[in-house]
């Protein structure tokens, strides 16, 4: 136990440290507090049980097998989702090991609340996320069609009144959705509902959520247009979200009960006593011998995973990391002038925090005489940020995307071709760096991000079987964005992409060897 518990801590704090970042995941530490509650009663006043051993069962071998494999392809690949199901596989194998099946059975609830803790492969969770905000969108503006609100509802977008309204990920329900769900499967193991009760509630659930944020976005239209109360941001938003999800936790309660009216069920469905036995008696603990066998095999290989992720890791230089506090408004961060460029215009923005576009911006507009281009540095984000998941939120449609790597541009940037409704046409240019310019890789964007952190991941690998430099690392801490951004009801000419990718190499430029000169003077 000691060295599997060795082997999976570096694993279970990159996770924590990766879903600790994500608003949608904010409520994961009730989740493991729900596990730990389920499997205390579970397991209070339980009778010590003789299990067959460890070594005496082929399914405890072929977990831990599977387990170990899991946990070494995930620090291959940088996988912190494969090593997140890597140690779901390897708990019931080690309940099943310890105390054969009445130690399995009674830790099963806890194991199924905690696969909450699993997110969807393949960033699948941002496509839910745009889908829901989608959803919600256009539920939102029938109500609002029904209230005779007039309206313009575009992407994820409410304009009223010349105002836009964004349908944020909180918003979208996702938030909520996954704090729901976790209440919801909690109840139903804690009070051993059916499994077709349990199903129906979880769904019922998912109705209850979409319900409550259709209102929620309703309600902050009808107050910014009939009573002039923002409500779109800030304390207001959030007591708003509080109050409907509370809302929804009632409701969920009322259709339990409706269904155990509906149902006759009379009992509330507590733990019901069963019979202890005394296991096969033919079945006894595993000999020493046995056990000493199993030990000598099962301890040096997930000690070795120790070292593997040492290996791999530990010799990554520790750099410093700023505090992502808000940048002092500074227009002239940016030159005045960049070349037949003229700098037109300046603002800032503040928006909820873990927004997509990130919680602070500065915004410049810089002009020719027939072109303008929206110039913005977006922060923090706690990583790479893909940008056209932003886009795609507000309606564009994702056309091209390339990644560039000039020796201009450390890191490489992302240009992006976009269209939506309305014959209009975007052209997006954009990197990201820490606080000191340090760049971070530019990657594509969509379903292939992921892809690519794994073959950088493998490549750093393959670098140090043999000898080679490995690829660089993106920095620690905060990652600031940086774009240029033009639409237009015509798609740009190659000369004018040109143009406003100098554009883009010019102004990134101007930040980045600010920022490192800023660095270079502290002690």
């Amino acid at each position: 136990m000691a060295a599997v518990a060795a082997a999976v801590a570096p694993f279970l704090g990159w996770h924590v440290r990766w879903m600790s970042v994500r608003a949608h995941y904010e409520a994961f530490p009730l989740v493991v507090l729900g596990a730990a509650v389920l499997a205390w009663v579970r397991f209070r006043g339980a009778p010590a049980r003789a299990g067959s051993g460890p070594a005496e069962s082929w399914a405890v071998w072929a977990g831990l097998a599977a387990g170990w494999a899991g946990l070494v392809a995930a620090e291959v690949l940088s996988s912190s989702w494969l090593a997140c199901v890597s140690v779901m596989v390897l708990i019931p194998a080690l309940a099943y090991g310890i105390g054969g099946r009445e130690v399995l059975r009674r830790v099963l609830p806890a194991w199924g609340m905690l696969w909450l803790l699993v997110p969807p492969p393949m960033d699948l969770d941002r496509l839910l996320i745009l889908q829901l905000q989608g959803l919600t969108t256009a539920w939102s503006s029938a109500v609002l069609d029904a209230l005779d609100v007039f309206h313009l509802a575009a992407g994820n977008v409410i304009e009223i009144d010349g105002r836009s309204l964004l349908v944020e990920q909180a918003c979208s329900g996702i938030n909520s959705l996954f704090s729901l769900l976790a209440c919801t499967l909690f109840l139903v193991l804690l009070t051993r509902r059916g499994w077709g009760r349990g199903v129906f509630l979880m769904l019922a659930a998912v109705g209850w959520v979409l319900a409550a944020n259709v209102a929620r976005v309703v309600l902050v239209a009808l107050l910014e247009t009939r009573w002039g109360v923002t409500a779109a941001t800030g304390w207001r938003h959030e007591a708003i979200g509080v109050v409907l999800f509370v809302l929804a936790v009632g409701l969920l309660l009322s259709t339990d009960r409706l269904l155990e009216f509906l149902t006759r069920s009379g009992a509330v469905g507590g733990d019901v006593p069963r019979p202890v036995s005394g296991g096969n008696p033919e079945q006894g603990p595993a000999r020493p011998s046995r056990v000493g066998r199993f030990a000598a095999i099962v301890v040096p290989a997930f000690l070795a995973l120790v070292g593997l992720h040492w290996a791999a890791r530990g010799d990554q230089p520790v750099l410093p990391v700023a505090s992502p506090l808000p940048l002092a408004t500074n227009p002239e961060l940016l030159p005045v002038k960049v070349g037949a460029w003229e700098r037109r215009e300046f603002g800032t923005e503040t928006r909820e925090t873990h927004s997509f576009f990130g919680e602070y911006s500065q915004n410049w507009l810089y002009a020719l005489p027939e072109l303008a281009v929206k110039a913005s540095l977006a922060y923090p984000f706690p990583g790479w940020h893909d940008l056209t998941w932003c886009y795609r939120s507000t309606g564009w449609q994702i056309d091209g995307q390339e990644v560039v790597a000039p020796a201009t541009v450390p890191g490489g940037f992302v240009q992006v071709r976009m269209s939506k409704p309305g014959f209009r046409h975007g052209f997006l240019v954009f990197c990201e760096f820490d606080r000191s310019g340090r760049p971070f890789i530019a990657r594509p964007g969509g379903a292939r991000e992921p892809l690519f952190r794994h073959e950088a991941a493998l490549e750093r690998f393959r670098s140090r079987l043999e000898g080679r430099p490995a690829p660089p690392l993106d920095p620690t801490g905060a990652a600031y964005q940086f774009q240029v951004f033009v639409e237009g009801a015509s798609v740009l000419t190659p000369e004018g992409e040109e143009a406003v990718r100098q554009l883009f190499v010019s102004l990134q430029s101007a930040v980045r060897e600010r920022w490192a000169a800023e660095h270079a003077v502290k002690p």
